[in-house]
């Protein structure tokens, strides 16, 4: 993905019919894309903008690329239409912006997005079963190296667990699965994602998700993003999070078979780095928290958790 500084163009031109491609429009004084990389294709973020007498209307961040001065959008990510009011963020279509609008009405910029301030995941989430098991290899940091690879851990009843998990891109949020492994039961496994407080721990609530069977070994998956709490799939900006999960009944889930190393935040008291996955009591009939979840002591010592980090993944694509 290619990037550079103070870049800005206006146009005059947008294919098929205010909707496509863009033929950028050089403002006198400011550099175009072409001055930055040349006349050669180049992958950038792209900002679009549509403003009249100093109002912003309509709004537009994506994925693209530009080629002899003209930007086509291939996955816009975030839309704002002011007319409807409609922010849109799980599945946005290009904006209409008019097919021949006035110059400086639309501008295109290269500028700084969520995604630029933290880091970008190096490769794309994918497996060789067709992405049919994407729990096994998450798109987050607290799964790269493990001991005991596949062993059961088994979960105390009535006890909210929360393990860290580290999101490397700014993606949508389309589904979470886990492995059940043993001891089973009719009741589920109700699941719920929060952000990384301040303090290291588990903060403000994001999601709740459907509840998992726990009837049946294997993996369990929920996409149906329609009856979570948000109501629908949703973006998550990088950076470090929790995944919250309780069942009524003592389940195993699969996982890693020993501590493992971690950089912070849990491993910050009696582990030295040494990390599981945090825990306080709790009730399944109340189930998680959906504000910011109390941190009693024995939440704050990763090695009274007993249970290793379990394979939880969230689906996050961008």
């Amino acid at each position: 993905m290619s990037a550079a500084d103070f870049v800005e163009e206006t146009t005059t031109s947008i294919a098929g019919s205010g909707s496509g491609a863009i033929t950028l429009t050089q403002i006198t004084g400011l550099p175009r894309f072409s001055h930055a990389f040349g006349s050669g294709r180049r992958h950038v973020r792209y900002v679009i903008e549509k403003q009249s007498a100093g109002v912003v209307s309509m709004f537009e961040r994506g994925l693209g690329y530009v080629e002899s001065n003209v930007l086509t959008r291939t996955l816009p990510q975030i839309t704002w239409d002011a007319s409807g009011p409609t922010y849109d963020d799980t599945a946005p279509s290009a904006l209409n912006f008019g097919a021949t609008p006035s110059a400086g009405d639309v501008l295109v910029r290269m500028a700084p997005t969520v995604a630029d301030g933290t880091r970008t995941l190096r490769v794309q989430q994918s497996t060789i079963a067709v992405d049919a098991n994407w729990r096994d290899y998450p798109l987050s940091g607290h799964l790269t190296e493990w001991t005991g690879n596949g062993t059961g851990s088994t979960m105390t009843v009535d006890r909210e667990y929360y393990s860290y998990y580290e999101n490397l891109i700014d993606g949508l949020v389309a589904g979470i699965q886990l492995d059940v492994a043993g001891a089973l039961t009719s009741a589920g496994i109700k699941l719920a994602l929060y952000e990384e407080g301040a303090d290291g721990l588990p903060g403000h609530h994001i999601n709740t998700f459907n509840t998992l069977s726990g009837a049946s070994t294997g993996i369990k998956t929920d996409t149906t993003v329609g009856t979570w709490s948000r109501g629908a799939a949703f973006r998550l900006a990088p950076g470090g999070y929790y995944i919250g999960f309780i069942s009524g009944h003592a389940i195993d889930l699969r996982g890693t078979g020993t501590n493992r190393m971690l950089r912070n935040p849990i491993g910050r008291y009696n582990g030295y780095g040494i990390c599981n996955t945090v825990w306080r009591a709790g009730s399944y009939a109340t189930g998680l928290s959906t504000t910011t979840p109390t941190t009693p002591t024995n939440a704050l010592d990763p090695g009274a958790s007993n249970l290793n980090f379990p394979w939880i993944g969230l689906k996050v694509t961008p």
